[in-house]
């Protein structure tokens, strides 16, 4: 689960807790969160940072094994070429 979040993630659950926060304001007065809304604001904040490091680390990772494949079959191909221009002059 927790390797699937996404920055989407927290904003929907970010909104979730919003109106959880607006029920108990509703039902217990503004003094009830006043405490504790800036903590999970902050706590909440801090996750999304977490989480969009770990999107953008993702898609690095994504572009250098697309960058290390390219690389892979850039040189398999130039081994097969000096393979055939060795036979070629070996046969020469």
């Amino acid at each position: 689960m927790a390797s699937d979040l996404t920055t989407a993630d927290i904003y929907d659950d970010a909104s979730l807790i919003g109106q959880d926060f607006e029920k108990i304001i509703a039902s217990f007065g503004h003094e009830a969160v006043v405490d504790l809304m800036p903590k999970i604001i902050r706590v909440l904040e801090k996750l999304e940072l977490v989480v969009g490091e770990k999107e953008k680390a993702r898609l690095e990772i994504d572009e250098l094994k697309l960058e290390n494949e390219r690389l892979y079959m850039e040189i398999t191909k130039e081994a097969s070429q000096r393979r055939q221009l060795d036979e070629v002059s070996i046969d020469a």
